[in-house]
């Protein structure tokens, strides 16, 4: 497991389960609503990963480290294609678009 379930983690646990749940049921609506705002999309991954990072320094299961290379893989992988593809098209690496993996899917699911 990614985490260690001991009883002084399990409350904050059970605690992001249902923020993240109930996160979703506001957003799946017709109308989508931002309900956690900046800090609580930042803080929430923060947490997440202490928790994994945390088990690993205790982990006796190798493979965790390979996990957490793999959640990290997608940012890392998305992040080298855009700048690569900026520079190719002469545009600065630092000016935003729509070109990320995640807004093409969003794209293809409304279709």
């Amino acid at each position: 497991l990614f985490f260690d379930n001991s009883d002084k983690n399990i409350g904050l646990i059970y605690s992001i389960i249902i923020i993240v749940l109930v996160t979703l049921v506001f957003n799946l609506k017709r109308t989508p609503k931002v309900f956690m705002g900046d800090s609580g999309s930042l803080i929430l991954p923060i947490i997440i990963m202490f928790f994994i990072f945390q088990n690993t320094l205790n982990a006796e299961d190798q493979n965790t480290l390979k996990y957490i290379f793999l959640i990290f893989l997608y940012p890392i992988v998305d992040l080298i294609r855009i700048i690569i593809l900026r520079i190719y098209n002469k545009k600065s690496p630092f000016i935003p678009d729509k070109k990320h993996i995640h807004h093409l899917l969003n794209i293809c699911g409304k279709a």
